[in-house]
């Protein structure tokens, strides 16, 4: 997989002579590379380089339910209610017919 490659325009910030830009840092562990080059005709050129580490969170660091996830506990918990509901219909429908009956051997 090629590394993301982000085109983003500076925009001015509050502070006089001072230009920003938000990103989000791609959602892959590594290091990545953060370049600025900055060309405007008849101004200096502005180059700048810097490297940040990205790591995934760790298994106690994630949330513990995922709203966008609610489709799947709906499934998960409407599926193990109708399995315990059907177990407890199949128990209950047992064959009451045969219940005193002892088998025969037919001959």
């Amino acid at each position: 997989m090629l590394d993301p490659h982000y085109r983003l325009p500076l925009a001015k910030a509050d502070v006089a002579g001072k230009y920003a830009a938000q990103f989000m840092a791609p959602d892959r562990h590594g290091v990545f590379k953060f370049v600025v080059n900055y060309f405007r005709p008849g101004y200096s050129f502005l180059g700048t380089a810097d490297k940040a580490s990205v790591v995934p969170l760790r298994h106690d660091q994630h949330p513990r339910f995922i709203t966008g996830a609610f489709p799947f506990y709906t499934g998960a918990l409407s599926t193990s209610a109708a399995f315990v509901l059907f177990v407890v219909i199949w128990i209950n429908l047992g064959e009451a017919d045969k219940k005193g009956k002892k088998a025969t051997k037919a001959e």
